[in-house]
């Protein structure tokens, strides 16, 4: 026993004797992440959003992946014609990199529940719900718009369909949009769905900027949907009146080079969502890049134009009614349909005219007629009629306005808040002619946007306790396309004429956007100087044209962040949406247009 521990002890010695020697361990060989999914997808094969894990429980990547991942590869033709349901999305958890709440609202990381009905028309997948779905749950600010999609299969997948569609999430006030892209699959012979895997890349929000991603539960339930006939119609309408879509470069063609490179968004799709150009029943589109590659539905992309709403809303609405009942009723006044409760009775002299001019004389900062037009946009009421629920609510803030000296239709001030009350005094006299049922937008939206190809234009409305459709914010709010944008401004450029049948009224739509000065009102800066190249009239800014051998003036909408759509006399059209308040490339888009049609003719 006792060799037995001296035999020990000498090991132990030996083992200390010899602890300073470094002992060589094997080298372990650690593979580096495969982040081959922020790459452009293989045309070949599919290596990410497998039908394996597209029935992960959780999101297997730490960020958005590449756009082109959600796409088509190596598609066949879908395996079922007429092709309907349900889709049921439950309000869920989503990750990303923005807080939960802040100062103007919470629920952030939720995404919307909604549920709407489905159909697909060849390789189109087509929601039939596709205004805005604010959610089913209660914890979400957000409210979710889809838009038709994409449905094809892939031999990798066994049978199964794989669908993929463009959607935004915006909220119940304002304009923002944050688009993204959802794809799941469906196997018809098990009725089995995957997850619902969704990434949000892109937004025309500039106070807002983040991302979102996730997978989540999805249930499809395959029945037949009643009464499709109708939007079925409508989608095949809109399939027909989409504009020949070119690329950009296909300018070069038509203008040097160097003339359609002057125009270039961010690559990085940080700024500018989209910009183009229509002409002839062709759109000229740039891509529409973020940072995880181009966005694939560029021409169905919807954008938060802001103010734009004030000309392609409001604007185009007093156009339509001026057609429908009469010029006349541009000179009726506010109180022939609304009761004022003011301590004044400047209102009654206010007729829809000064509205839609900006010029109410109602107003409280700014009381020099020469001082900044914007003095009375932005005050301490701004933001409590902004976060105003219902059109009560709205118009008792904006009643509480005391009047200018001066009268109405003599001095320029842009007041949003007018804008609303023109809104909810053509709602009213609406349902006053039309019946009490009718909603000003949806009927709108039967008489001229349907017709024009566009069969649903998702606008926000107030938000009425009684759950009743509410008024149009119109002032902002809209959510426009660059496919619904050419529609529209090519609508505009025919002077409200569509297939030889007048859908606006021709005279007041040929006054509003005509290319000179004629009923404008002088536009003064926060030096109270008067822009010399800058007018208003009937909701269109004036901006003076660049090209030397004719004075002419260029009617345009116009919104936050830099949002512009130009409507130029020699029937081009130019447009940019973005929120970087960066270039908006009219004097250059200027150049392009007198080289398809000489604007000095």
């Amino acid at each position: 026993m006792v060799k037995i521990y001296l035999a020990l002890l000498c090991v132990l010695l030996l083992i200390g004797c010899n602890s300073d020697k470094v002992v060589d361990e094997p080298e372990v060989e650690v593979n580096p992440p495969d982040l081959s999914y922020l790459q452009p997808a293989n045309s070949e094969s599919r290596k990410w959003l497998t039908a394996e894990q597209m029935t992960l429980i959780q999101y297997d990547q730490p960020s958005p992946i590449h756009n082109s991942h959600f796409m088509s590869i190596d598609a066949e033709a879908s395996l079922l014609e007429n092709f309907e349901g349900r889709l049921i999305l439950p309000e869920s958890q989503m990750l990303g990199n923005a807080p939960n709440e802040d100062r103007r609202g919470e629920g952030y990381l939720f995404f919307p529940g909604f549920n709407t009905d489905f159909f697909t028309q060849g390789e189109h997948f087509v929601p039939v719900k596709q205004d805005i779905m604010y959610s089913t749950g209660e914890n979400s600010f957000w409210g979710v718009i889809l838009s038709p999609g994409k449905i094809w299969s892939e031999a990798s997948d066994e049978g199964s369909l794989r669908v993929a569609l463009p959607f935004v999430l915006t909220d119940r006030l304002r304009s923002q949009t944050h688009n993204g892209i959802a794809t799941f699959l469906y196997n018809p012979n098990d009725s089995q769905v995957s997850k619902f895997r969704f990434q949000v890349i892109q937004e025309t929000a500039s106070y807002f900027q983040h991302h979102f991603w996730g997978q989540l539960d999805l249930t499809l339930e395959n029945v037949a949907v009643d009464d499709l006939t109708p939007m079925k119609a409508l989608f095949n309408h809109y399939l027909d009146a989409i504009p020949k879509i070119e690329s950009w470069q296909a300018l070069s063609a038509l203008t040097p080079k160097e003339n359609v490179n002057a125009i270039v968004s961010d690559q990085k799709g940080e700024d500018y969502s989209s910009i183009g150009l229509h002409y002839q029943d062709t759109l000229y589109l740039q891509t529409c890049p973020t940072q995880y590659g181009d966005f694939p539905f560029c021409a169905q992309m919807r954008h938060g134009s802001f103010s734009v709403a004030k000309s392609m809303g409001a604007g185009m609405l007093l156009m339509w009614l001026s057609h429908k009942y009469g010029e006349d009723i541009l000179d009726e006044f506010v109180t022939d349909y609304l009761s004022i409760d003011a301590d004044h009775t400047a209102w009654d002299k206010v007729t829809l005219k000064n509205l839609i001019d900006m010029s109410s004389a109602i107003g409280e900062l700014g009381i020099n007629p020469e001082n900044d037009v914007f003095s009375d946009e932005y005050n301490d009421k701004t933001g409590p009629w902004t976060w105003a629920h219902s059109a009560q609510e709205k118009l008792a803030i904006s009643n509480s306005y005391p009047h200018y000296s001066w009268q109405p239709g003599e001095v320029l001030r842009y007041r949003t808040m007018d804008t609303f009350t023109l809104a909810t005094v053509m709602a009213t006299l609406v349902k006053q002619r039309e019946g009490s049922h009718v909603n000003l937008w949806d009927l709108y939206t039967k008489e001229v946007l349907n017709p024009i190809g566009i069969p649903v234009f998702p606008a926000i409305h107030t938000i009425e306790t009684d759950g009743s459709r509410g008024i149009p914010l119109l002032g902002t709010g809209l959510f426009p396309t660059a496919i619904e944008t050419a529609l529209i401004s090519k609508l505009l450029q025919n002077k409200g004429v569509h297939n030889g049948m007048a859908l606006l009224n021709t005279s007041v739509t040929a006054n509003a956007i005509i290319a000179n000065k004629t009923d404008s009102l002088p536009v003064y800066n926060d030096q109270s100087l008067q822009e010399e190249n800058l007018q208003y009239r009937f909701s269109f800014w004036l901006k003076k044209g660049t090209i030397e051998e004719c004075e002419y003036w260029i009617p345009r909408m116009a919104g936050y962040g830099g949002n512009f759509v130009n409507i130029l006399p020699n029937g081009v059209s130019f447009f940019v949406y973005q929120d970087a308040f960066l270039s908006d490339y009219v004097s250059d888009a200027e150049v392009i247009a007198n080289a398809l049609n000489p604007l000095c003719p």
